[in-house]
C-alpha cells in the first residue's frame, strides 16, 4: 500500500512539473520506472 501512495504523490508532482493530466504523468512514471527505486530514497 506504501508503494502505491508514493506512486500516486509521484504522478500528482510530474503532472505540476510538466503541466499534463494525471493520466500522461502515469505514463511518464512508468517510463521512469521509479518502482526500481527504494522506498529509502523517498523518506
Amino acid at each position: 500500500k506504501l508503494g502505491t501512495s508514493v506512486k500516486t504523490c509521484f504522478i500528482k508532482i510530474i503532472a505540476e512539473m510538466k503541466q499534463c493530466n494525471e493520466v500522461e504523468a502515469g505514463k511518464i512514471l512508468e517510463e521512469i520506472s521509479l518502482d526500481r527505486y527504494s522506498v529509502d530514497v523517498f523518506t
